[in-house]
Formats: C-alpha cells, sequence, structure tokens
C-alpha cells in the first residue's frame, strides 16, 4: 500500500505587536494571561493543516478503495466560512465515511462516521498556544484511527427526553479517546445514524478496504 507523507511545509516566522518573536508552543510559563483567552494572533500560521488535509485526502484515495468527492456548500449547509467541502466515502457500507470541512480561519473540520466532528485546530486562541504541528498529528491520528477500523460510536435514547452521543478512538500505541455528548435534541437524522450504528458490532466501524 502507498504510505503517506506529510507534506513539508517551510518554516516561518511570526511576530507579536511589539514586533517581537513569537514561539508558539511554548508561549506561556505558567498560566497564560487572562486577555489571551480572546485574543487570536497570526491564525495564517495554520494554513498549513489545509495542505495536510489535502495530502491525507489524496492519500485515502490512492491507497484504499474510496470515493473523493466534492460537495456542494449550498445544498450541504455548511456554514459561511466554508471554503469547500470533500467527502471521502469507503467503499464498504460498514466503514466509517469522512468529511473535511476547510475554512477560512484558516483551518480543517473533520466529520467522521455517522456523528462526530473534531476541528483542527481545536481552538486557535493565544492562551491554547496550539502550533500547526501538533494540529496535523491530532488530524493524522483520527483520519488512520477511521480508515484502520479503531473508530466506534454508539447513541443512546433514554426513555423520555435528549439523547447521548458517545465516540472512541483506539491507536496502537497511544491512549484511547472517548467523549460523550449530552442532551442531543432527537430527530430523525439522528434516529437515522442510531440504525446504521446498530448494524455494526458494537457500533464499531471497520477498517477500510485497500
Amino acid at each position: 500500500m502507498p504510505e503517506y507523507t506529510r507534506p513539508v511545509v517551510a518554516a516561518r516566522q511570526f511576530r507579536d505587536e511589539s514586533g517581537a518573536l513569537v514561539g508558539y508552543g511554548k508561549r506561556w510559563d505558567g498560566s497564560p494571561p487572562e486577555d489571551s483567552y480572546s485574543r487570536v494572533s497570526n491564525p495564517e500560521r495554520f494554513a498549513p493543516l489545509q495542505a495536510v488535509a489535502d495530502a491525507l485526502i489524496e492519500h485515502l484515495r490512492v491507497a484504499y478503495l474510496a470515493g473523493v468527492a466534492a460537495l456542494d456548500k449550498s445544498s450541504a449547509g455548511a456554514e459561511p466560512s466554508t471554503t469547500k467541502l470533500i467527502a471521502v466515502t469507503p467503499e464498504r457500507r460498514d466503514a466509517a465515511p469522512l468529511v473535511f470541512r476547510f475554512t477560512t480561519f484558516p483551518g480543517v473540520e473533520i466529520r467522521a462516521g455517522a456523528r462526530y466532528r473534531e476541528a483542527f485546530p481545536a481552538c486557535g486562541c493565544d492562551a491554547c498556544d496550539e502550533t500547526w504541528s501538533y494540529g496535523a498529528d491530532q488530524m493524522e491520528r483520527l483520519v488512520f484511527a477511521v480508515s484502520d477500523g479503531n473508530f466506534s460510536e454508539r447513541i443512546v435514547f433514554p426513555h423520555r427526553g435528549s439523547a447521548t452521543v458517545e465516540h472512541r478512538i483506539e491507536e496502537p500505541g497511544h491512549m484511547a479517546r472517548s467523549g460523550i455528548q449530552y442532551g442531543v435534541q432527537i430527530d430523525q437524522a439522528l434516529r437515522d445514524a442510531a440504525a446504521r450504528l446498530d448494524r455494526l458490532p458494537g457500533g464499531h466501524w471497520q477498517p477500510w478496504a485497500r
């Protein structure tokens, strides 16, 4: 199978309002300043994430039995910040599909399986002090967890009230990540998603065919 290679990104330097170089990823010694939580400086530093997403999409197209299609933003109900939507759909119906949403921020949001979404960067504010390379690590981990069949989801309907949606991401050599979303409104789309997950063994999406 063709191997994935992260695209080479030229190093760039960024400066703060005073003109001093900013070392993102290691800015704070202790708690960040209070105003940094509402400030996003040099958002263009995250642009390489979109190049990484393009490389992942191309790798999935070449290495797996999967279709790649650009979605119409208006018919898909995409947010105004969306610049393009790319769906990568595995041939296996019991394998989780992926949708990559590229944003003006610039960044990438990935939709996986029936209900899961994750943004890269996760936040982008100065307090979080994320780097594009960390976001790329997390993006690659999610995509390959999905394609390797290490991703599962579950939707739980109570006797009354709202539903809960659970996910779990397992990767060899890494601690499993999981999460629960409470208070999810019950509608037909959620019921359809639950019916699809019920057909999977324990809600576990299967590996993509190579």
